[in-house]
């Protein structure tokens, strides 16, 4: 199994924790208090067209292990806000080179399609 870095833990805690609160609250008041849990200014939660579903993006610097972390996610996602053991993933990617990359990470973390 992977391991993962300290950052990316962090990463994973924090949506763990914002999607967990999404299921007792509104979608703005978790992203609040998760910027407030991380020390950060507060930002305007933008809905795009999704208004209570929740909508993330992890930022991570080229090489921060983005495609590992995007394979964590999906358990993070099921477990924290779905709360079910199986779901359909569609993942879509622009190059083959990404869609490489992406089924290694999945294959390196193992595990993870496990409940």
């Amino acid at each position: 199994m992977f391991e993962l870095k300290k950052y990316q833990k962090q990463a994973l805690e924090v949506l763990e924790k914002f999607l967990v609160a999404t299921r007792s609250q509104p979608v703005e008041s978790a992203f609040e208090q998760a910027l407030i849990r991380q020390k950060q200014n507060p930002v305007f939660y933008r809905h795009y067209a999704f208004e209570q579903m929740p909508y993330v993006c992890l930022r991570l610097p080229t090489g921060g292990g983005k495609t590992v972390l995007a394979s964590y996610t999906v358990k993070v996602v099921k477990q924290a806000y779905l709360e079910e053991d199986y779901r359909v993933l569609l993942w879509l990617v622009r190059t083959n080179t990404i869609r490489e990359q992406t089924l290694k990470a999945i294959i390196v973390v193992g595990t993870l399609w496990q409940p």
